[in-house]
Formats: structure tokens, sequence, C-alpha cells
């Protein structure tokens, strides 16, 4: 048992992550908190990596860490979840970027009217983009 932990530094490298960002990941309750050594290393079980990656592809997919929390609390085995609870997750966050992507949409469509607005031969106290940004509605 002992000998299959493992340092942050090695963690760090087969993970793909900082030494830092461990240590927070570990602050923040995200992964659990390593065995310390008679000399106050931190030594990680191996399964911590997977535990890493987990959190890496989670946070590619738009999750905060309080969300990625929250689905690890529901991958505990004494929680008595099924998975339509982590798939009702990933249809929140999924619905929540919809909203975003259609926010864009609109911050597109007023940033082409305002460049629209300009031919481009305007002096620049003259620039109707720089006078429409100055004007509130």
């Amino acid at each position: 048992m002992i000998d299959d932990l493992m340092s942050i530094g090695k963690i760090a490298k087969k993970s793909g992550l900082e030494i830092s960002t461990i240590r927070y990941y570990e602050q923040k309750g995200l992964i659990p908190s390593p065995i310390r050594s008679p000399s106050g290393y931190r030594k990680f079980k191996p399964e911590t990596i997977s535990r890493l990656r987990f959190i890496v592809r989670a946070k590619d997919l738009g999750f905060t860490l309080s969300e990625i929390a929250e689905i690890l609390a529901l991958k505990n085995p004494l929680n008595s979840n099924t998975c339509v609870a982590v798939k009702h997750k990933m249809e929140e966050k999924a619905n929540e970027i919809e909203s975003k992507i259609q926010d864009l949409r609109l911050l597109k469509e007023a940033l082409l009217k305002l460049a629209v607005s300009c031919n481009g031969s305007y002096p620049m106290d003259e620039c109707p983009i720089l006078d429409a940004l100055n004007t509130r509605d």
C-alpha cells in the first residue's frame, strides 16, 4: 500500500497539471487529502490521477469547480442517486451554454451593426462607431 503512493510531483507529471493546481484542488476538497509522510510530504493514491483527469474534462465542458464538486458528490458510492442526477446536471449546463450562445449572437449583431454604420473614411472625431459608443440609449 505505502509503495503505491505517489509524490505530488509524480501526480502532476502523470496528470499534466501544475503542482499548484493540485494543491488548489486539494484545498477546495475536489481530491482527497493525501497521506503525509513522516517528513511531511504529500503522498497520493494512484486513483488521484483519474480524479484529476475527471476534473479537467469537466472543466473543459464548462463546469465550474463548485459544479464539479456537486457532480463528484453525486459520484460518491455512498450516495443513493442514480445517474439521472448527473444527466440533469449535464442538461442544465447545456441549457446554460445555449443561453450564452444566444447572448453572444446578440452581441455579434450589435457589433456588426456598429461596423456597418461606418465606411471608414470619417475623421476620428466624427467616427459614427465612437459616437454610438458614447451615446447611451
